[in-house]
């Protein structure tokens, strides 16, 4: 039996952030792709570190989830060193079917793990999920210098050394290229949907706009920076003190952030026209999505973000920042609106181009962010084609991952 056709060991490795685990980003992309190969028949697991005052509820979960609390050494507040009994439980009766696939970068305590890994032969991918977008701009020029150095001198070599780097988005596989040049970098996107487990919803052909016409939200973790919120509020500001028509909305996550919202709101003369509401699931998330013109996402670094992709499958029109690795598509396609550039400005330019669409020029719109969604790929596709990255690294020598 060849290493392509053997059963996997897939450990995927994440570290608990958000204050729910189904609203955050990168655990839905560890748990779509856990799920799709339990089903093609992989050891596929996910391995949760989280605080240990934030138990992880296994509800959340569509796989097996084992949870351990983040413990070991600490340094200025940073977690360097997991703690031996941390590390033996995640690689307990590791063999050479074993794949580890990290979610995560610029974490300290990532490289005592990739050491570890390495000397006991134990072959890991790393996805990055843009946490390294933020230290290079769109022009991949360092822009924290600090954070550049950090990651050239300590992350680079795990980086090198992983049977293979997983990007998301050609940006993102060239700001890797940055810190990591000898890298092996395979781009697999994220997605909208799952062809084994999901019926693709039928295209949004009899869609119309809303009656409050134009009308903006954003749905996701209330992360005001990493997600560009402050540009989404700032520029809506700008296109209403320009006498620019809408309503904005905010689902999502974060006291702090949703707080940090309505207080700008209030500061610029908004809030009248801006609200800012709890997390939305399932059935309620499908209706607040029903009730918007646009579905707006102006990251300053969130490759590929699986809300938008969601939102342009259910026919909603985006308008998104090139930080999300969407803007060729949606111009492709022409889904929608790119921001040019982050700036307040640039943001409110995009709405305001987006309030002056018509009713049949938005149905089209409509049309053609569905079309986006379903090109962009699906989850079933998305898990194969990791897998069979991850068997073409089980034939790799193990002497290439030996950490210098």
């Amino acid at each position: 039996m060849t290493s392509a056709s053997r059963q996997l060991d897939i450990r995927h490795l994440v570290v608990e952030e958000a204050e729910l685990s189904r609203a955050n980003g990168v655990n839905l992309v560890a748990n779509r792709l856990a799920r799709e190969q339990v089903r093609q028949g992989q050891n596929a697991r996910v391995f949760v570190l989280h605080d240990a005052a934030r138990p992880v509820d296994p509800a959340d979960w569509n796989v097996p989830v084992l949870a351990f609390p983040l413990e070991g050494r600490r340094l200025f507040g940073h977690l360097v060193n997991l703690a031996p009994a941390l590390v033996e439980a995640l690689l307990a009766g590791a063999d050479d079917t074993t794949i580890v696939h990290i979610h995560g970068g610029r974490r300290p305590m990532l490289l005592s793990i990739g050491r570890e890994l390495a000397r006991r032969g134990v072959r890991y991918v790393i996805t990055i999920h843009g946490r390294y977008a933020h230290v290079y701009d769109e022009h991949l020029r360092a822009v924290r210098p600090s954070s550049a150095l950090y990651l050239s001198v300590f992350e680079r070599r795990m980086l090198e050394k992983a049977a293979f780097v997983h990007a998301l988005t050609e940006h993102e596989a060239a700001t890797i290229r940055q810190i990591a040049p000898r890298a092996r970098i395979e781009i697999v996107a994220n997605a909208a949907y799952s062809s084994a487990f999901d019926a693709p919803p039928p295209p949004p052909a009899h869609r119309l706009i809303s009656e409050a016409f134009p009308s903006y939200g954003f749905c996701g973790r209330y992360a005001l920076k990493h997600k560009g919120l402050d540009l989404l509020l700032g520029g809506f500001a700008q296109h209403c003190a320009r006498g620019g028509a809408g309503n904005l909305a905010f689902a999502g996550t974060g006291t702090d952030g949703r707080e940090q919202l309505q207080t700008m709101a209030r500061e610029n003369g908004i809030a009248d026209r801006v609200t800012v509401g709890p997390p939305v699931f399932g059935p309620d998330k499908v209706r607040t999505l029903n009730g918007w013109d646009y579905f707006v996402q102006t990251a300053r670094f969130d490759g590929m973000p699986i809300g938008a992709l969601e939102a342009a499958l259910g026919g909603l029109p985006l308008i998104v920042s090139v930080g999300t690795g969407l803007g060729g598509p949606v111009e492709r396609f022409g889904a929608g609106f790119v921001v040019t550039s982050l700036t307040d400005a640039a943001v409110a330019e995009a709405i305001a181009r987006a309030a002056q669409v018509t009713p049949d020029a938005w149905r089209r719109m409509s049309r053609a962010a569905y079309a986006m969604a379903l090109d962009v790929g699906d989850w079933t596709r998305s898990a194969q084609q990791l897998s069979d990255l991850y068997a073409k690294g089980a034939e790799a020598p193990l002497g290439r991952l030996a950490l210098v």
